[in-house]
């Protein structure tokens, strides 16, 4: 039976299994704490525990908290700052432990990220190979690339070289399979275009539109492989832009044309029927013009003004561009030979000049097949390594109205690395004398002391 009393001094009388629990008191209406049997001898008569045996805590212990706890710095008795730093003697005092760098059993026990849960394991730190061994650069580890496109053929740059072989990409063919179909919807065209030539009097090759959008294609290429700095051919009509696209690339194929053929198409206009000396002329002013159609048809397509159409300017192109310009000649040459033959015919060869030769390849049966693939193959041949030219050469051209590329910063940094140069030269000319002296020495050693006696 536990027995205590109530704050309001009731008794309560309960039994020792309710011992810690709650118990409502009848007159006062509290709850109440039924104390456990251990806890009664702690209560007095009034239900409250007894505390006893507690000493108060002396006035030192109080003075001390106060200094601890205060906001100020300063102590109130002493007027002295108040520094509650351990000193070095009680730093001695109260000593240390020595804590392990490495557990017994830290070898056996693994080590795991708390975070990603990865095993952790030891870095092992090769030593130093000794001053004049050899060391093999196929051991040495290095990182590889984690990204696929990133790889070798992404950081080449490409050469006249490897532009036939990149013609073959697949992307590549597929652009030209596509000018391909215009080719024969070009052919088709013609065919209904023979009732209008009739009438109008001119040729049905110049009244084709499907021709001016694949030399529209020729033109964008030079454009996207030369200020665009693209690898690839592109799409035909590009952008679908109705001007920069279209009517601006063909506009200027046809001033560079004009250009480059205004007198041998004046010669073939009078017709003045003059025999194998007019064929000599009318084929020296095609090879003249062929000469300087690359460079006149780079500049109009790249330079941005005709005023670079003069011909000391053209000159100065074709003279930057140096040897490599009579391949560019003779690629322009077999191509436009090729694109007449597939659209034309062998009308616009001079067959007298050629003689035989012309005649059985213009009775050959494969002969339009080749024309045509070899057209499409030689143009974009051509338009590429043009624009390979303007990316190289460009800053070089002597033209106007161009924007000015600084080379400030490399003429600069040019004259740094001289200056550099010039003070290790002079510092191991310093310092001659002295390896000098130390290599004669290493060479013609002193002889070692004799002992005597």
């Amino acid at each position: 039976m536990i027995q205590f009393n109530c704050h309001c001094s009731y008794r309560f009388e309960v039994p020792q299994d309710q011992a810690g629990g709650l118990i409502q008191c009848p007159q006062c209406g509290r709850l109440n704490d039924v104390p456990t049997l251990s806890d009664i001898v702690n209560l007095d008569d009034d239900g409250i525990y007894k505390l006893d045996n507690v000493p108060e805590p002396p006035h030192q212990t109080l003075d001390e908290a106060h200094r601890i706890y205060t906001r100020s710095h300063v102590d109130d008795t002493t007027g002295e700052e108040i520094d509650l730093r351990p000193s070095a003697d009680e730093i001695l005092a109260a000593g240390t432990t020595a804590i392990p760098m490495r557990l017994a059993d830290d070898a056996a026990t693994p080590k795991y990220d708390p975070e990603t849960g990865e095993l952790i394991e030891p870095l092992v730190v090769n030593q130093l190979p000794r001053r004049g061994t050899s060391i093999d650069d196929a051991k040495i580890p290095v990182a590889k690339r984690a990204l696929a496109y990133a790889g070798k053929d992404a950081e080449r740059i490409l050469g006249p070289r490897d532009i036939p072989r990149e013609l073959l990409r697949p992307m590549n063919l597929m652009v030209m399979f596509i000018v391909l179909i215009a080719y024969l919807a070009a052919a088709f065209a013609n065919l209904l275009l023979v009732v209008p030539s009739m009438i109008t009097g001119i040729r049905p090759v110049f009244l084709n539109p499907i021709i001016a959008l694949i030399i529209s294609h020729y033109g964008n290429t030079v454009d996207e492989i030369g200020t665009e700095r693209r690898d690839e051919i592109p799409r035909p009509l590009r952008n679908l832009s109705f001007f920069d696209d279209v009517v601006g690339p063909f506009v200027r194929w046809v001033v560079a044309i004009m250009y480059c053929y205004f007198p041998m198409l004046m010669l073939k206009a009078l017709d003045l029927d003059l025999g194998l000396l007019e064929e000599l002329v009318y084929f020296s002013l095609s090879v003249a013009g062929s000469f300087f159609f690359p460079a006149v048809w780079l500049t109009t397509l790249t330079s941005g003004t005709t005023a670079n159409l003069r011909p000391d300017r053209v000159m100065g192109v074709i003279t930057s561009i140096g040897p490599k310009y009579l391949w560019l000649c003779l690629l322009w040459m077999a191509s436009a030979v090729l694109t007449l033959w597939a659209f034309a015919g062998p009308g616009f060869i001079p067959m007298r000049f050629l003689g035989y030769a012309a005649q059985w390849l213009a009775n050959w049966k494969g002969i339009h097949v080749f024309s045509i693939t070899g057209s499409i193959y030689g143009m974009h041949l051509l338009a590429w390594q043009l624009g390979l030219i303007y990316r190289t050469h460009h800053h070089i051209f002597p033209w106007v109205m161009q924007r000015h590329v600084s080379t400030r910063k490399d003429t600069a940094r040019i004259l740094e690395a001289r200056r550099r140069e010039a003070a290790i030269r002079k510092q191991l000319e310093k310092n001659r004398p002295d390896r000098d002296a130390r290599l004669q020495e290493i060479r013609n050693p002193p002889p070692p002391p004799t002992r005597t006696g």
